[in-house]
């Protein structure tokens, strides 16, 4: 323990992870796990939302919504996909039509102007 500007702070060693998971789900639920108590878990924070989430971190997500997660992933996907084939349509011509059509034009043109 050492002094310090705003009170007095404890050395504590634990992984870069759990703190990330801790310091996220207070941010985000309101509670964490008191990195002070060394035996069992004690939280501190908003009780009402640890009672009603079931005492669950930001990186322990349920079962449904993980399946709620996949399938708006591959719903994305498959828009992505078809905004693709999408932007390639020129005014109802696929993508090479329109340049093959073009390129007759020009030699059209060229041979009636100077031809």
């Amino acid at each position: 323990m050492r002094n310090h500007k705003l009170g007095f702070v404890e050395d504590a060693s634990f992984e870069s992870f759990i703190f990330d998971e801790q310091y996220n789900t207070f941010h985000k639920y309101g509670y964490a796990v008191d990195p002070s108590s060394s035996a069992g878990y004690n939280y501190i924070g908003d009780f009402e939302a640890l009672q009603k989430n079931d005492a669950v971190s930001v990186y322990n997500i349920p079962q449904h919504e993980q399946k709620k997660k996949r399938k708006i992933e591959k719903r994305n996907e498959l828009e992505e996909a078809e905004g693709v084939d999408d932007d390639m349509d020129l005014d109802g011509l696929g993508f090479f039509e329109f340049i093959f059509l073009k390129f007759m034009l020009f030699y059209y043109f060229m041979y009636k102007k100077f031809g």
